[in-house]
């Protein structure tokens, strides 16, 4: 019977370290799934926010798309409808750091120093303002003149006879040192 024990206790202290060994592997083992559990959560949030950003540039694209084609499409449209006056040299339709500017000369739209429209001007000023409300309805329209006086005789004009709501209307106030006496309006 003595024998038996005695190759009995090293199988015992045997399964001790394999019981052991096991326990470790098993503790190995669920500190591995864990690391790559927060490794796929960390990759998962990393792909998430990348994709956040890519949309945001898309949004952003498509927005100066928008943008672009709404300029172009306009500065068609203001082509098109004040063709005659910019046929003989009293407008100027052109784009100053990514804005629309038309330029007017003073005399299309007052007679001699005053500051009260003329017939001519008014009818300008209403095509202007037709195409102006085609527009979108967040463009902001500054008018720059020779003098604040002309600045917003213009703007009055076109918000009541024009219908360009208040809100979407600017005068640039006082002229700059060189502006007094400069020969064109100028409306963004």
């Amino acid at each position: 019977v003595f024998v038996l024990l005695r190759g009995v206790l090293p199988e015992r202290s045997a399964n001790r370290e394999l019981v052991q060994q096991v326990a470790r592997l098993e503790t190995d083992l669920s500190r591995a799934r864990q690391d790559a559990t927060d490794d796929l959560a960390r990759a998962n949030d990393k792909l998430a926010q990348q994709a956040l950003a890519t949309q945001a540039e898309v949004n952003a694209a498509r927005e100066q798309e928008r943008q672009r084609a709404a300029r172009e499409s306009a500065r068609r449209d203001l082509g098109q409808s004040l063709a005659s006056e910019i046929a003989a040299g009293d407008v100027v339709i052109s784009e100053r750091g990514g804005e629309l500017s038309v330029f007017v000369r003073d005399k299309l739209l007052f007679s001699g120093n005053g500051t009260s429209l003329d017939v001519k001007g008014r009818r300008f000023l209403r095509e202007l303002a037709a195409s102006m409300r085609r527009l979108p309805a967040e463009q902001t329209y500054r008018i720059g003149g020779k003098t604040e006086r002309h600045q917003r005789a213009v703007a009055r004009y076109l918000e009541f006879a024009g219908k360009v709501p208040h809100a979407q209307l600017a005068t640039a106030g006082p002229p700059s040192a060189g502006g007094e006496g400069a020969p064109m309006q100028g409306i963004e």
